[in-house]
């Protein structure tokens, strides 16, 4: 009974930490992305290139170590995602549409600390897509330039209720290019990159 109401308490904790500090922080980066909008509104961005989102390192970003956690990198690559979906529209359409663009993993490296209240970028690319996943490439970078701090590549599967929806199609109602979405259908550049997603999916399928 003891080991249950553990397993509430800190349910119920996690769920106070998301509402307090993750949900508002969220709804800030969709506010940026809302006020950085262009008219027209331009959907090639993160696509032809990459999306640029600032971010710093808060109070709730550190360790005790002095330096931003490994968690918080998670973070900060979700939130620069969500003030790109408002920026080019794509949470409009997601919102019309009642689909949802849901991650199905992750391959993270860190390569330099951030220190706290340090300024950093998210770069953020759409590089490629198969037949199910959609590919996104992500950095962080000092303000203004500098040597890459971490790099994220994920996928990310569109779904409407029960079902999935084609990328390309996705893509294609955004008003992507058919140049555009030939070269991501077959992207040589990036082909090493899936291959190791890929091959890293197997390796942890056969832990579980």
């Amino acid at each position: 009974m003891l080991h249950k109401y553990s397993e509430y308490r800190g349910t119920s904790r996690n769920e106070l930490v998301m509402g307090l500090i993750h949900v508002p922080r969220v709804a800030a980066a969709i506010a940026r992305g809302y006020a950085r909008r262009s008219a027209p509104v331009d959907k090639m961005i993160s696509i032809a290139r990459p999306h640029v989102a600032q971010r710093r390192a808060g109070l709730f970003d550190l360790d005790l170590y002095g330096h931003m956690n490994n968690a918080a990198f998670l973070t900060h690559f979700e939130l620069a995602r969500w003030e790109l979906a408002a920026q080019n529209a794509a949470l409009d359409w997601s919102v019309r549409e009642r689909a949802a663009f849901i991650l199905g993993g992750v391959a993270l490296r860190y390569r330099k600390e951030i220190k706290p209240f340090q300024r950093f970028e998210v770069h953020t690319q759409f590089v490629a897509f198969d037949e199910r996943w959609i590919y996104v490439s992500q950095s962080m970078q000092p303000h203004g330039g500098g040597e890459v701090m971490a790099q994220s590549f994920c996928r990310a599967v569109v779904k409407k209720g029960r079902k999935t929806l084609v990328p390309q199609e996705v893509l294609e109602s955004q008003g992507v290019d058919a140049a555009t979405l030939s070269r991501m259908a077959d992207p040589i550049t990036f082909k090493l990159q899936r291959e190791a997603f890929s091959a890293l999916d197997g390796a942890l399928k056969t832990l579980e």
